[in-house]
């Protein structure tokens, strides 16, 4: 079972982009491995807000 996550600030995500990302990713997935995994291949879409990211050690946003 593959599985894919991505995470990125909730503002760049919306209900258009979600269906987007897990099909591209798939996609992308199996372009490099094999088509044969796309059934079993999980997609999860992390919307995190700026204030719970870091960077360098200081707070993102």
């Amino acid at each position: 079972m593959p599985l894919i996550e991505v995470t990125v600030y909730d503002t760049r995500i919306d209900d258009d982009t979600v269906p987007k990302l897990i099909e591209k990713l798939t996609d992308a997935l199996c372009e490099c491995t094999s088509e044969a995994i796309r059934p079993d291949t999980w997609v999860l879409v992390h919307g995190m807000p700026a204030k719970q990211w870091g960077r360098g050690g200081k707070p993102a946003g």
